[in-house]
Order: structure tokens, then C-alpha cells, then sequence
């Protein structure tokens, strides 16, 4: 690891590197997405979790962002874009879905699913 922080390969050790890699990734990813992820993750008490929840949520969050796409090329391809809000829409819950699924806790995850 170098001095600021960034990851690089050094003499083929690119196993360690790469989990390296990978948890500072992590941690960057969800320092950004911490507003996000802060509405779910807050608060005290138990939960219910399976790791089921986390794969729906993730392949959910997968399906709204694909439609989200195919609504937003449609929109500007025709030109008529008092259909943006919808494609605006998927878009964001698609994103929430698939950064919670990503980076959540298996409490926000539960929370989404309102399993307390």
C-alpha cells in the first residue's frame, strides 16, 4: 500500500493487494453513500434478517435501474420528456435498492423490508 492510501501490485503479491483493494473500495463506497445509508441503518432493536432479503433486494434494485434505462431512452428518443419523472423515479429507488443491498448492514437491509 502506498503512502496515500491507493493500492498498487508490488512484486506479485496481488492476493493481499487486491482484499486491500477491495475493503478501502468498500469503506470509500460507503462513506459516500452514508446519508443513504444512514436512514436504514440507524436506530436500536432487533430485527429480522435472511440472507435472502439481501439477494431480493439486490435483484430488485437491478430490475428497477434496467427499467429506468429502457424508460429513459424511450423518453429522449421520442422527445417527450413529461416521462422523465417516471424514469427519474425507478432510477432513484433502483439506486437505494441496489446501494443498500451492496453496502447495507443486514439491519438496514431487514429495515427496507420493515422486519423488526
Amino acid at each position: 500500500m502506498s503512502q496515500n492510501g491507493v493500492c498498487h501490485v508490488v512484486c506479485g503479491k496481488v492476493e493481499g493487494c487486491l482484499s486491500k483493494c477491495l475493503e478501502l473500495m468498500y469503506l470509500l463506497l460507503r462513506k459516500i453513500f452514508a446519508p443513504l445509508l444512514n436512514i436504514f441503518e440507524k436506530g436500536e432493536g432487533e430485527y429480522l434478517y435472511k440472507p435472502s432479503y439481501r439477494l431480493i433486494l439486490m435483484v430488485m434494485g437491478a430490475l428497477f435501474t434496467l427499467l429506468a434505462c429502457g424508460s429513459l431512452a424511450l423518453v429522449i428518443a421520442a422527445d417527450m420528456f413529461g416521462g422523465l419523472l417516471p424514469g427519474v423515479v425507478f432510477l432513484t429507488v433502483g439506486t437505494v435498492c441496489l446501494v443498500v443491498g451492496a453496502l447495507g448492514t443486514d439491519a438496514a437491509v431487514a429495515r427496507i423490508w420493515k422486519n423488526k
